[in-house]
């Protein structure tokens, strides 16, 4: 079964300092599921387990991340790649610095499918000009826009998807910023 969420950059390209900002999202969203056993609430969830993050596999706790090591600390990020966690894994989410040409994850609506949502939603707050999509509308992502105001409540804006109109660019459907 498919679930899937799309996103593509201008010309392809995730700017390296807006990939640093998004990175340190993803690792406050990291934290936030480590540390507490929240369930997905996204419509049609039909999972009642935790949301738990493993590497790109579906193996090893966490995301795993690409980064540059100088004396043992990390000094600079490249990419990222996070799943589920066995059963509850799917297709791998997976962002870099650089060339983005066209992505997808499809989650069949696993878990993981919050936290991929979570990280959407930091890639359009961050990339004012990304184009987000998704199989699923307002009312499936309604857990993640709530919890994305949650874990970044001093970022005072609300999300929500157009409507979507054939041969209409405004009305394509996509993830939009709602400034409060």
């Amino acid at each position: 079964m498919g679930f899937t969420h799309y996103w593509d950059f201008k010309n392809d390209n995730l700017p390296k300092d807006k990939f640093d900002k998004i990175v340190k999202d993803v690792e406050v969203i990291e934290k936030y599921f480590k540390e507490n056993d929240i369930v997905s609430k996204n419509a049609d969830c039909s999972f009642d387990e935790p949301v738990k993050l493993a590497d790109g596999l579906g193996e090893n706790e966490g995301v795993s991340y690409s980064v540059t090591l100088q004396d043992g600390n990390k000094t600079d990020y490249h990419s990222f790649a996070f799943n589920g966690v066995g059963r509850l894994s799917h297709e791998t989410f997976a962002l870099n610095e650089g060339l983005n040409e066209w992505n997808f994850c499809k989650t069949a609506r696993k878990p993981y499918d919050l936290a991929v949502c979570l990280v959407l939603l930091s890639v359009k707050y961050h990339v004012r000009s990304a184009r987000v999509t998704s199989d699923g509308g307002n009312e499936d992502w309604q857990h993640s826009f709530e919890l994305y105001k949650t874990l970044f409540p001093k970022r005072n804006v609300s999300f929500k998807f157009k409507d979507w109109v054939s041969g209409d660019k405004k009305n394509d459907g996509s993830l939009t910023i709602i400034q409060n």
